[in-house]
């Protein structure tokens, strides 16, 4: 199956971007301190009751790509590799709502916007989600908030 158009990638990119230049970055270096903050999200209750089919999600070394990457690649377990310079927690966060949008959605659609949204109000904070919701908004980014 492939992947349907990707329209809102751009637009994703540029509301973290503006996001992050006007309220900066909360950078996690070391990848162990990463996969422990990974795997309390991924064991929480909360995440067990909106994604129960996501189980394990390991953390890489993204030495060597030029961006970071997330993905679910089957079997409960999903991964992603983060170079060092995209090492913070919003990017972190990013990367996981990929480890939970159907291969059948854009990568960037609104299905992945609305997890990440949940992810960063989460585990961020409410104030930072609304902050991003706003970046989002005024790039164009298009999602449904859940009922």
């Amino acid at each position: 199956m492939t992947q349907p158009r990707d329209s809102q990638r751009a637009k994703v990119y540029r509301g973290e971007d503006e996001y992050q230049a006007a309220l900066g970055r909360r950078y996690i270096q070391e990848l162990g301190r990463i996969q422990a903050w990974v795997d309390h999200i991924i064991e929480s209750a909360w995440w067990a009751q909106r994604f129960p089919d996501v189980l394990v999600v390991e953390v890489k070394d993204g030495r060597g790509r030029r961006s970071a990457y997330g993905d679910y690649i089957g079997g409960g377990n999903g991964v992603i590799a983060l170079p060092c310079a995209c090492r913070c927690k919003m990017t972190i966060l990013h990367e996981l709502a990929h480890t939970v949008v159907p291969e059948d959605q854009p990568w960037h659609g609104g299905e992945f916007v609305q997890h990440y949204l949940a992810l960063v109000d989460e585990w961020i904070g409410e104030l930072e989600g609304a902050a991003l919701r706003w970046f989002l908004i005024k790039n164009g980014v298009k999602w449904e908030e859940p009922a």
